[in-house]
C-alpha cells in the first residue's frame, strides 16, 4: 500500500489508488492497527498536491477509503471481540541499541534527515509521525488493562523501519551519485561498481545467517500430525495436551485446533 502511495504521489492518477485499495485491504486484515498511520500518510500526500483540483482530491482518495472502511465494518461486526488486541499483551522484542545496533540507528538517523528536504522523499517523512504518535495511546490502553507488555505499541515501532531503511537508502544512492560525478566517472562504470558494492555487501550479510543454526519450528511434524490425528477424530474441546513449550501450546491450540485466543477466566492457564 506504501508503493502505491509513493506511485500515486509522483503522478496522481486513479491506477495507484487502485492499487492501494487492493493492497490496504489486505493490511488491515492482516495487521489491523498498521492501517491507520498508512491512511494519514495518504490524507497527508492528497493535502499537499495543491495543483490538484478540490473535487478530485476527495474523488481520489474516496478510492481505497471506501473499500477499507467497508472491510473494517464487515470484519468489526464478525468479530467485537478482536478489539480487546488493543489492551492485550504478548511477547515482542524491545527496540533496544542491542537489538538494532549501531549501525541501524545511524543510517535511520542519517535516513531520516535527509528525507526532510526533497520532493521524491515526501512519502517517507510522511509516514514516520503517524507510526509514533499511534504508540503512546497503544501504550497507554496496554498498560491500563494490566499487560505485561505493550505489544501493539512496540509492534507500532516497527512499521517505521521500513521507511527509516528507504530514507537511508536514498541516502546512500544521492552520496554514490555525487561521488560518481566528482570522479566523472562514465555512467556504465558507476553501474559496474554499484554492482560490486551490493555484491559485496550481500556476502557479508549473508554468510553469517548462512552460518547460524536452523531454528526449530514451534510445532514439530509429529507434534501436527498427532494434533490433526486427534482433531479428526474428536471435537477441539475434548483434547487436552502437554508439551514442553508454551508457544508450542499457543499455536496448537490457536492454529491446529482452531480454539479461540482469548478463554475469559480460563486466559493464559
Amino acid at each position: 500500500m506504501w508503493w502505491a502511495l509513493v506511485v500515486w504521489d509522483e503522478h496522481p492518477s486513479p491506477g495507484p489508488m487502485v492499487g492501494a485499495a487492493v493492497a490496504g485491504v489486505a493490511t488491515f486484515l492482516c495487521w489491523p492497527v498498521w492501517i491507520g498511520p498508512l491512511l494519514v500518510v495518504l490524507a497527508a500526500l492528497a493535502l499537499l498536491h495543491g495543483e490538484l483540483p478540490l473535487v478530485t482530491r476527495p474523488q481520489q482518495l474516496a478510492i481505497p477509503a471506501i473499500p477499507i472502511a467497508a472491510i473494517a465494518a464487515i470484519h468489526g461486526s464478525r468479530h467485537v471481540g478482536g478489539f480487546r488486541m488493543a489492551g492485550t499483551g504478548g511477547f515482542a522484542i524491545w527496540p533496544t541499541v542491542g537489538v538494532l545496533g549501531w549501525w541501524f540507528i545511524g543510517l535511520a538517523a542519517a535516513g531520516f534527515l535527509f528525507c526532510l528536504a526533497g520532493r521524491r522523499t515526501r512519502p517517507s517523512r510522511c509516514s514516520w509521525p503517524p507510526s509514533r504518535c499511534r504508540r503512546p495511546p497503544l501504550f497507554g490502553t496496554a498498560h491500563s488493562s494490566g499487560a505485561a507488555a505493550p505489544y501493539l505499541s512496540l509492534k507500532m515501532f516497527y512499521l517505521a523501519v521500513y521507511p527509516l531503511m528507504v530514507g537511508a537508502a536514498l541516502m546512500i544512492a544521492a552520496g554514490w551519485r555525487a561521488a560518481a560525478g566528482a570522479l566523472r566517472l562514465s555512467e556504465a562504470r558507476t553501474a559496474r561498481l554499484a554492482w560490486v558494492v551490493a555484491g559485496a555487501v550481500a556476502i557479508a550479510v549473508a554468510r553469517p545467517l548462512v552460518a547460524r543454526p536452523r531454528p526449530r519450528p514451534i510445532v514439530s511434524q509429529p507434534a501436527l500430525e498427532a494434533a490433526e490425528y486427534a482433531r479428526a477424530r474428536m471435537p477441539p474441546a475434548c483434547i487436552d495436551y502437554l508439551v514442553v513449550d508454551g508457544y508450542t501450546a499457543y499455536w496448537l491450540h490457536l492454529a491446529v485446533f482452531g480454539q479461540p485466543r482469548a478463554l475469559g477466566p480460563r486466559d493464559g492457564r
